[in-house]
């Protein structure tokens, strides 16, 4: 999913072409295995990851005059988006339950594999030793892989309630709040694209899906108050507590933003946290680098976004100022970009997680330049005084 906000700083560098190939490589995944794969390593295709395609063939096609200009381009990609689309819907990608009021099938990463990750091999087998025996390889390695898939690998919100410990990941019990908003979305899309170039039995039937999501999406997450919601296999449904910087997908999408109430709209905007280097990712210390105290480009994006669709354009440009000048300050001192930052200290890295926190990144760059393209009033800040 990375492959979004780098498609954004190829638009704002005006490298169209580029863009494109970059889209082109992406569905071309979709039409040989039927999703995007966690990477371009054969030992990915046993999971996927957050389906962003459909918002970049948006995004290019409205950097690239629009939808006329680009009908042949959009005829064909059209099928690779549902096929993407259809691939979430299956039941193994799906949790159904009641809640607000309603049964609700919503969609989930869930990964099914007997062995560990190729590429942290070791890590896997470690963590099922540290079980003593309480789970199967399947059960533990399924959820490890579905964590993978989800982007936030990893991070205190797949596991079991209360825990900061990785035995107890249960991603595929999980109805998370991003990648339902980012399917209603991709949903939308499709409709919207089928109807510019005259299909009309596809624009009207993912309008359906986008509109039957749309009901079970509203009632579940206002149950849940705006938390991923949480489908053990035996008990009461629930939801997860506490902050995590997914809160701001809520906002994301104008369907559902045009749905709230001026009281929930003043939730959402004031549950997001901009701290001095940005929104962190959550407020729970687990060693994990998707949660306190680092703070992600996505995430970034996904709350400024959040507060300019919410009517707050103080809290956007505060988190936008934010951002800009943690990446900046941390390129005069350490002559390069990060893979992720420190929320309270402004210009550092941030640390956690499996690997070493990495130099330049193709997301970091990518929001910082449409941050900056988007507001040409920055202006470079003092970097001593941050």
């Amino acid at each position: 999913w990375d492959s979004f906000w780098i498609l954004k700083g190829l638009i704002v560098s005006e490298l169209h072409e580029t863009a494109r190939d970059l889209v082109l490589n992406i569905a071309n995944f979709v039409d040989t295995y039927g999703f995007m794969p966690n990477g371009a390593r054969k030992y990915y295709l046993d999971r996927s990851q957050p389906p962003v395609l459909a918002l970049m063939v948006e995004l290019l096609v409205n950097a690239t005059n629009g939808t006329a200009a680009n009908r042949d381009f959009i005829v064909e990609i059209l099928p690779t988006l549902v096929r993407e689309h259809e691939f979430w819907g299956y039941d193994l990608n799906t949790l159904t339950f009641s809640a607000g009021g309603r049964d609700v099938k919503l969609y989930r990463y869930n990964a099914k594999t007997a062995k560990p990750r190729c590429e942290s091999y070791l890590e896997d087998v470690r963590t099922l030793a540290e079980t003593g025996g309480a789970r199967t390889a399947e059960n533990l390695f399924s959820a490890i892989h579905g964590g993978a898939e989800t982007g936030w690998d990893f991070s205190s919100r797949w596991f079991a309630l209360g825990s900061t410990n990785m035995t107890t990941i249960m991603t595929g019990r999980i109805a998370p709040l991003d990648l339902n908003v980012i399917l209603l979305r991709g949903a939308e899309i499709i409709s919207e694209l089928a109807g510019a170039v005259g299909d009309g039995d596809t624009r009207t039937r993912f309008a359906a899906k986008a509109d039957t999501h749309r009901e079970d999406l509203l009632a579940a997450f206002r149950w849940s108050g705006w938390n991923d919601v949480i489908v053990p296999l035996d008990g009461a449904v629930t939801s997860r507590n506490g902050y995590y910087a997914s809160i701001a997908t809520a906002g994301f999408v104008r369907s559902i933003v045009d749905r709230l109430t001026a009281a929930e709209q003043t939730t959402i905007k004031n549950r997001i946290r901009v701290d001095r280097g940005g929104v962190p990712t959550s407020d729970t210390v687990s060693g994990q680098q998707w949660d306190s105290i680092d703070a992600w480009p996505p995430l970034q994006w996904f709350a400024a976004e959040a507060f300019g669709n919410l009517g707050s354009v103080a809290q956007q440009q505060a988190l936008i100022r934010a951002w800009v000048n943690s990446n900046y300050c941390g390129w005069r001192r350490h002559g390069t970009m990060f893979e992720k930052y420190d929320a309270q200290v402004p210009g550092e890295r941030a640390a956690g997680g499996e690997y070493l926190p990495q130099d330049g990144f193709g997301w970091t760059n990518g929001v910082v330049l449409d941050f900056i393209a988007a507001n040409p009033g920055l202006v470079a800040p003092n970097c001593s005084a941050l």
